[in-house]
């Protein structure tokens, strides 16, 4: 079956008894020509009931710009947390009267290519580009700007780089757990490489914490898919870290879905949480708050994010360098729950 003609501005004009360049006018909002308000009308009825969407190029041109703001992502799953985030950057972005676009690295057209087909206002990055897609974008004359997690908006230090976001969610929970009373805490992460941007930040800001109030550096665990192996490689290591001198007494989890399974794996060693091992997970998923105990996390704060990254795309557009991003701790929020309490007395 064809597909049905999309409509033009012909269509709208023909149905709306008026000149192609009268609609072009009317729903481009240029003030250089004075209509009635009925014929603005009428264009705007016609191309509604006609679903007309003017052509993002042909926007373009007539405006000096596409409107577009374009957010660059890393290939990872996007689970709820992400998908938050994009929703409430959408949101702010869409309050301006534009429209924010994401890529994804490694998915479809280079990021050079999708420059050239969208010309977007200003690019947005999660995390420092690689150094091909810095120059495509920095070629292209569009400005760069680095979302308050991503710390600098390319890579300078290399892939493994940890974000500074990622570095102060791992560094709060370490220290709320601290702040009970733990001495010794372990951490439990992923070995998904999509994942690798997010967790080598996680586990380098615990470790980061620890070396800072002078605790012992955590073993670490790295787990693949949160399944029936999980718990029993948690369920293993809990075994062998609880035992000794200087028992681990809590866990930093990847995330609520990982702390879960460490919730799992405490069940199978006959561990009471968090009489016996404190578990702290990060995104606050709606699910941690089911868990038995609820789900100790870290929640972020994605609207003051959205307002902040709005700010630095302001000041670019005005042609001021864009402010410094914030600091990340401002977005973190601790949600207590049962899951965190104080070391177990020996």
């Amino acid at each position: 079956m064809d597909r049905p003609r999309r409509p033009t501005s012909a269509d709208v004009a023909a149905r709306a008894g008026v000149s192609r360049s009268t609609v072009s006018y009317v729903l481009s909002g240029s003030t250089q020509h004075s209509f009635p308000q009925a014929t603005r009308d009428r264009v705007l009825l016609a191309a509604s009931e006609l679903g007309y969407t003017p052509h993002a190029a042909a926007r373009a041109l007539r405006r000096g710009t596409s409107g577009v703001v374009l957010l660059v992502l890393a290939d990872v799953p996007i689970g709820a947390n992400l998908g938050s985030m994009l929703a409430e950057m959408t949101t702010a972005v869409a309050a301006t009267g534009r429209s924010l676009v994401t890529w994804t690295g490694g998915v479809g057209p280079t990021l050079r290519e999708t420059l050239a087909h969208l010309d977007p206002l200003v690019v947005l990055t999660m995390a420092p580009l690689a150094p091909a897609e810095a120059d495509a974008v920095g070629n292209a004359g569009i400005p760069l700007v680095a979302m308050p997690y991503a710390g600098s908006a390319t890579q300078t230090v290399g892939p493994a780089a940890p974000s500074r976001g990622e570095l102060q969610v791992g560094a709060l929970q370490l220290q709320h757990l601290a702040a009970y009373g733990h001495r010794r805490v372990a951490v439990l992460t992923v070995a998904e490489p999509r994942l690798a941007l997010f967790a080598h930040g996680r586990v380098e800001g615990v470790r980061r914490a620890a070396l800072d109030l002078g605790l012992d550096q955590p073993p670490v665990l790295a787990l693949g898919e949160p399944d029936d192996a999980a718990v029993a490689a948690v369920a293993q290591a809990l075994t062998e870290w609880v035992r000794g001198p200087g028992p681990v007494t809590a866990l930093c989890c990847y995330n609520d879905l990982y702390a879960a399974v460490a919730l799992a794996a405490a069940a199978r060693c006959g561990l009471r949480v968090p009489r016996d091992l404190s578990v702290a997970g990060i995104d606050d998923d709606p699910m941690g708050r089911f868990l038995d105990p609820p789900l100790t996390t870290i929640s972020f704060d994605f609207r003051d994010t959205a307002r902040a990254v709005v700010e630095q795309v302001a000041a670019v557009l005005e042609g001021a360098p864009p402010p410094p991003p914030g600091p990340s701790s401002q977005v973190l929020r601790v949600v207590e729950r049962a899951s965190v309490g104080p070391p177990p007395v020996r």
